[in-house]
């Protein structure tokens, strides 16, 4: 079976199980991690400058990322290939991407307004994302549960996953230093990563690491 069945097949699949599913969620991220290969999506816009490229372009995957999880049953087999209709939606989700890094209803002018920024799209990913917790609170990190689940690292994902060529921007790290209230613009002055590509990269992976979470908290 080449890639291209392999995706139609897949997205087939997922369509079949209601937005929540573990199910689902587990499928989707097999999608995921196929298009997060080299090579599998396009290079939008190169008139940008290197400097913020590679930001708007991880930005732009995690956008696409979260609206093939949300709307995987809109891709319709008979149009087209998978990666052809996710190549179309990431060149639309490309220029979303570039607004998010520039514009707030205004130009960003200044690293407190641009960390702002970013504040604000972690704050609306993390709400909810992990579910089942009796915390009245609208963060979902307060759970010691969950902290328990993070430090323990039950599948070793949580160390092993970083960014930037940075073994020390891992998820388990930043999720820990999120938790204790560290800024973004902390993390990214102590690793040397920016701050679009450290929220989306932790928005990114909080989003895959929920059925992690589910059993953990299930046991």
């Amino acid at each position: 079976m080449d890639e291209d069945e392999l995706l139609r097949n897949l997205t087939l699949e997922a369509s079949q199980y209601p937005l929540g599913t573990k199910e689902r969620r587990r499928i989707v991220n097999r999608i995921l991690i196929i298009l997060d290969r080299p090579g599998r999506l396009c290079r939008p816009r190169r008139d940008l400058s290197q400097d913020c490229y590679e930001d708007i372009f991880a930005i732009a995957k995690g956008i696409l990322f979260l609206h093939i999880y949300r709307n995987i049953k809109s891709y319709n087999p008979s149009r087209g290939e998978f990666l052809a209709w996710a190549n179309h939606l990431f060149k639309l989700k490309f220029e979303d991407a570039i607004k998010e890094y520039f514009y707030k209803g205004k130009k960003l002018s200044s690293k407190k307004n641009m960390e702002q920024t970013f504040e604000e799209i972690n704050q609306a990913e993390e709400i909810n994302q992990i579910p089942d917790q009796s915390s009245s609170s609208d963060n979902p990190f307060l759970s010691e549960q969950v902290r328990k689940c993070i430090e323990e690292d039950p599948t070793g994902e949580f160390k092993a996953t970083y960014t930037s060529d940075n073994p020390q921007a891992n998820f388990q790290y930043i999720a820990l230093k999120r938790l204790d209230g560290y800024q973004w613009s902390e993390l990214s002055q102590e690793l040397g990563v920016s701050i679009p590509a450290l929220s989306n990269f932790y928005r990114r992976y909080l989003q895959r690491f929920i059925p992690i979470f589910r059993d953990y908290l299930s046991n």
